[in-house]
């Protein structure tokens, strides 16, 4: 079980959050652009990887502002 901790910067066509980690485009479905997130990467090829949503940690807003769980 990888871990992968990080920034959803968009929505990728199909709905699933984009994080990128390690220079390569990690899929996590349920989650949102500007959410700080902990993901389990389930699969994981040369050029991407899809990931399950273990928790939003906290969000980040384009201005700098940032909010995180306590």
């Amino acid at each position: 079980m990888k871990l992968v901790e990080g920034f959803i910067e968009s929505i990728a066509f199909g709905g699933d959050g984009i994080l990128k980690h390690d220079n390569k485009v990690i899929f996590v479905p349920f989650s949102a652009p500007n959410e700080v997130v902990k993901a389990n990467i389930i699969q994981d090829k040369s050029s991407f990887a899809k990931a399950n949503l273990l928790q939003v940690i906290g969000w980040s807003s384009p201005a700098g502002s940032s909010w995180r769980a306590g």
